[in-house]
């Protein structure tokens, strides 16, 4: 299975260090942690941070919810045009890539096309299971999953050569945190490419809360649209809206460099090299 060919690059989330993988956990080899494993999927979302591991699992609930319908008729996912703009920054075939915040995978699977290999993560274990189902039923096999929070990556320093993270951005709880830690695990030279939203009423292409079912949907599908509808109204999470100015700054005040924008509406997909 494709956890066992990818397990020798994880590492601890919470001091890097290596890892031992056993049958139903992961296990630091410097501090102890244990890790569960999903089935296939480690577990590397950690319980001890200041924000409270709790409230951050609660938090992800939310997506599984979502991960049910993400890619169904009714909600649709990541438009087409946005994943093309996403990946078409990949340089080397031979490289390595990472999705932040996958979803479902959607993005994963078209980086899958054009690079050696992709690991995609999420907080929300729903929607890497759900990555994990597609990416099977796809017969990828270059591509792997595991659940854990942007801020902290189970990846060692300069380890990437392609970054990706889409429509998340602004659902952080501390964005520049994130795209530090998105640096950290980036090679020098390394290309990141970001989909974020800017300070604009958000189309319903993108905004979850405006979606609307189809008069043909099932009954099945009207239970699973309304539960995740829900989700994403009371999702506990302050969303944060851009200026492209304010992103050119953060990344810049990081230490990224060559930054180069496109504007879609309320959308902007943007690029940075470390």
């Amino acid at each position: 299975m494709m956890i066992n060919n990818a397990r020798h690059s994880y590492v601890c989330p919470n001091c890097h260090s290596a890892l031992e993988f056993q049958t139903k956990q992961v296990v630091c080899q410097n501090c102890k942690n244990t890790f569960p494993i999903d089935e296939y999927i480690p577990d590397f979302l950690l319980t001890n941070q200041e924000d409270g591991g709790e409230k951050l699992k609660n938090r992800a609930s939310r997506f599984d919810d979502l991960s049910k319908v993400y890619e169904s008729s009714n909600w649709g996912g990541s438009p087409r045009i946005v994943v093309w703009l996403l990946t078409r920054k990949i340089r080397y075939k031979a490289g390595i890539g990472l999705d932040v915040a996958c979803g479902t995978g959607v993005v994963a699977r078209s980086m899958a096309k054009k690079i050696n290999y992709v690991y995609g993560v999420d907080i929300s274990m729903g929607m890497v299971q759900k990555a994990f189902d597609l990416s099977q039923k796809n017969t990828i096999n270059n591509i792997s999953f595991a659940r854990c929070d942007s801020e902290n990556l189970p990846f060692g320093d300069n380890f990437f050569d392609f970054v990706s993270c889409s429509g998340a951005l602004h659902a952080f709880p501390n964005a520049e945190k994130a795209l530090k830690e998105m640096q950290r695990v980036l090679k020098t030279g390394g290309v990141l490419t970001i989909m974020a939203l800017l300070q604009k009423n958000i189309h319903s292409v993108i905004d979850p809360t405006k979606r609307e079912l189809k008069k043909s949907s099932t009954d099945e599908e009207i239970i699973e649209f309304n539960k995740a509808h829900s989700s994403m109204e009371n999702l506990d999470v302050k969303l944060h809206r851009f200026t492209l100015a304010e992103l050119k700054m953060i990344t810049k005040k990081i230490g990224f460099n060559n930054f180069k924008y496109l504007k879609l509406g309320s959308v902007l997909i943007f690029s940075v090299e470390r």
